[in-house]
């Protein structure tokens, strides 16, 4: 209510919470406020899609109660979708911030200019096993969504990884490197922090998906993503069995073996079994500490540090 841009539709869909949010809507006595309580839980990306049911304007944003928006962020969103029609969808850089609101991190993509053609970004998405497009923070022209149709209700958390490459077969993508969003990060015990195993096995159909749309015509790359998209989904069930173990959880760490077993190569169920062994478990223990410092470094974060080395060498000498 407090954004710069006036002339906004505001839905708020309640899919079964348990706090106070009714109290909370019907105190703002607002005519552009809507508020819809579902029968049921119906679930994250079918919540969604009753959004996008709802919702009348010409661009739609699907804000989430759980972080903090800039009050320019509709105003900047608008300007570019009004400006540009043929942009499907534009988003922007985010800050993490702590239960404390707290700032932990700034995440921008400095790779990517303020426009990039819909095709590259895509072929951007198939390439990675996690999303660099914050969902929290998107803005979708409405035709474009009518032209892809709603989210995929069975992809798991990931799901919107799969929209993205969708509305970039119709249409171009705008970014805002400045950080409009202050995302929250989850607790072990949120809903969405709890990744389960039918999560991984749809990140790794979304890849199938994402690349096939990606590299349509392109029949080379076609039949090497057939390879890479083994490799990776691979990599990705053992590093999910590597968790299992240092959990010391013996029913996931059976069903990641009978998965493995199912959908991986030979080769990868010669490292699933491995894995298991007494040894294995005990250097598995040893370098999580080293992981989890990698991970907080992460490779991300090198290619960024790297970049900005790159930037001011050529601001300098060229």
């Amino acid at each position: 209510l407090r954004q710069t841009f006036k002339d906004f539709e505001l839905i708020v869909i309640d899919d079964g919470s348990t706090d106070n949010t009714t109290h909370i809507v019907l105190q703002n006595e607002d005519h552009r406020i809507r508020y819809i309580k579902n029968p049921v839980n119906y679930g994250l990306y079918a919540n969604w899609n009753r959004c996008l049911q709802f919702a009348r304007g010409e661009y739609v944003a699907i804000y989430h109660d759980h972080d903090l928006y800039d009050s320019r962020i509709v105003e900047k969103s608008v300007n570019i979708l009004s400006k540009h029609p043929e942009v499907s969808f534009v988003f922007t850089a985010i800050q993490t911030i702590d239960s404390d609101q707290r700032i932990l991190q700034t995440w921008a993509e400095e790779w990517l200019p303020s426009f990039t053609p819909g095709q590259k970004v895509a072929r951007r998405i198939a390439r990675r096993w996690s999303s660099f497009i914050c969902a929290a923070t998107a803005m979708v022209r409405r035709e474009a969504y009518d032209k892809t149709g709603g989210y995929a209700e069975d992809l798991g958390l990931a799901s919107d990884m799969e929209m993205w490459v969708r509305l970039c077969s119709i249409g171009d993508v705008a970014y805002i490197s400045e950080p409009l969003v202050k995302i929250t990060i989850r607790s072990p015990s949120s809903l969405t922090s709890q990744v389960t195993w039918h999560d991984i096995q749809s990140l790794a159909k979304i890849q199938r998906i994402n690349w096939t749309r990606a590299y349509t015509g392109n029949w080379p790359m076609l039949t090497l993503g057939k390879i890479l998209c083994s490799i990776r989904r691979d990599i990705g069930y053992l590093t999910f069995l590597a968790r299992a173990i240092i959990k010391t959880d013996t029913d996931l760490v059976q069903e990641s073996i009978d998965i493995i077993k199912k959908e991986c190569l030979t080769s990868t169920r010669g490292f699933a079994w491995l894995m298991r062994i007494s040894i294995t478990i005990y250097v598995l223990r040893a370098i999580l500490p080293s992981y989890r410092l990698l991970k907080k470094l992460s490779f991300y974060t090198f290619k960024r540090a790297l970049y900005k080395v790159w930037v001011s060498f050529n601001r300098n000498h060229l």
